[in-house]
């Protein structure tokens, strides 16, 4: 029988797939696959959704570990972040 995942890890999973089945995240993060970095006023355009909604939702994912922001001049850049489940998720998004 396999382990049983400490219940922090637990969890962490369940937060992901919770932030997962919103559509307008789901919206970010197929853009963000497909340009693996944008300002947020690229992607609110692209998904056709305010800055400030577009914000809103980056920063739920930012403060779960989905994505990070790193400045470039005056803007940040938001890219998905490299980990195991992220990216297997991702993988789901874009087929």
């Amino acid at each position: 029988m396999a382990s049983v995942k400490s219940q922090a890890e637990i969890e962490r999973k369940a937060k992901i797939f919770s932030l997962f089945s919103d559509p307008n995240r789901l919206k970010i993060l197929q853009c963000l696959t497909h340009n693996p970095s944008a300002t947020v006023s690229e992607l609110a355009e692209h998904i056709e959704m305010s800055v400030a909604c577009t914000s809103h939702h980056l920063q739920l994912l930012k403060d779960n570990q989905v994505v990070v922001a790193k400045r470039q001049g005056n803007s940040m850049h938001y890219q998905i972040i490299k980990d195991p489940l992220i990216q297997k998720l991702q993988t789901l998004i874009i087929t």
